[in-house]
């Protein structure tokens, strides 16, 4: 008696996007707009030599769960494999575009400030003139992603963990402990692609039994990484040792501890339409809410909101106080942005309806994997 064997998926019946992986980059995300809270409005003493409080060993110790969402984003393209198209550049290209009109309308009227050179420099050419650092760094991996593709897949699972080795070493040392400007604190290219090529090498050579079978160990690494770089970042404060910042994106504690929340998030499989439909905002909660015309009026609210509503139930010189007003304002921002993002999906049919119509003889000239 033969098994029957289910026919492999066609483009006419192509497989949803994960949803536990769509939910891993909602969560990514709030814990972005998190840290930006907490570090600018709520305990912004931690980024500095001052003097600090209890609450500050608190915020800054949370912060080691919080600090990994960049490393995780980056792993999850390479867990999948960024493919290069030309929708997707411009779906990029058009989102960058509208929050960054989105922000320069917010500076003429709140900031007084007049339409000029920079308006059009920075909404039409989004890429180069980006107040996004995040941006302009996945773009330069966007562009590099045929070839470091390519490469990959001649690559053995000895040659590839070879690579990484390689590359931790240059990152790591170079970047992390003496701050060499190109790797810096892990805010550049070479971060990602590392980050991307360590992502490449889980998703082709881990197998889903694997991550299915050591579920709870991926969560003891993300929560033991995560820990001790906040006792780290505690530790370097009080002056005890004098430690690279162990919060920085080439870190290896923060390396470790987004690889232990990708893989436990992969151990799940399942897939809902409403969160597969939010998710297609998540970039715009980072966009909408990180601009510099934008972020010092969301700061200065939230760090006002501290002292100036002492009446209301919960008492905000609190510490559990300040870190639940740090996460119901990052909900709110993650919830108001994303139901904000519809305007622009809506904006954006009519754009799409053309697109569709000239796609196919643009993808002629595209190179194909």
């Amino acid at each position: 008696m033969t098994k029957n064997i289910a026919p492999p998926p066609t483009k006419a019946f192509a497989q949803p996007r994960q949803s536990n992986i769509e939910l891993l980059r909602l969560l990514c995300m709030f814990l972005i707009v998190l840290q930006h809270v907490i570090k600018s409005a709520v305990y912004p003493e931690i980024q500095t030599d001052g003097l600090w409080t209890a609450g500050s060993y608190i915020g800054a110790f949370s912060l080691g769960f919080v600090c990994i969402a960049v490393n995780c984003f980056i792993l999850i393209s390479g867990y999948f494999g960024i493919k290069f198209k030309l929708r997707h550049l411009v779906n990029l290209y058009t989102i960058c575009a509208f929050y960054n009109l989105i922000a320069y309308g917010i500076h003429i009227g709140l900031d007084d400030a007049h339409i000029g050179k920079s308006l059009i420099l920075n909404t039409l050419f989004p890429f180069s003139h980006s107040t996004w650092w995040f941006i302009n760094c996945y773009v330069q991996l966007f562009f590099l992603s045929p070839l470091l593709n390519i490469a990959i897949s001649h690559l053995s699972k000895q040659s590839h963990l070879f690579i990484i080795v390689l590359m931790a070493i240059i990152n790591t040392y170079l970047g992390h402990f003496w701050h060499t400007p190109l790797y810096d604190d892990g805010m550049s290219t070479m971060h990602f692609i590392f980050m991307y090529i360590i992502g490449r090498y889980l998703g082709l050579h881990i197998s889903t039994t694997i991550i299915e079978q050591n579920r709870a160990k991926w969560l003891l690494l993300f929560l033991g990484c995560s820990s001790l770089s906040g006792i780290l970042k505690c530790i370097n404060h009080l002056g005890f040792l004098d430690l690279p910042n162990a919060l920085s994106n080439n870190s290896l504690l923060m390396i470790g501890s987004a690889i232990g929340l990708l893989l436990y998030a992969n151990s799940f499989h399942f897939t809902n339409k409403f969160i597969n439909n939010i998710a297609i905002s998540t970039l715009a909660i980072y966009l909408g809410h990180e601009h510099e015309y934008i972020n010092h009026h969301i700061y200065t609210f939230i760090s006002k909101s501290q002292d100036e509503y002492l009446d209301f139930s919960i008492n905000y010189q609190d510490v559990l106080g300040r870190i639940s007003l740090a996460i119901l304002s990052s909900l709110f921002i993650c919830l108001f942005l994303i139901l904000f993002d519809r305007i622009r999906l809506l904006l954006m049919k009519p754009i799409w309806k053309i697109y569709n119509q000239i796609e196919a003889r643009i993808n002629r000239f595209m190179p194909r994997e």
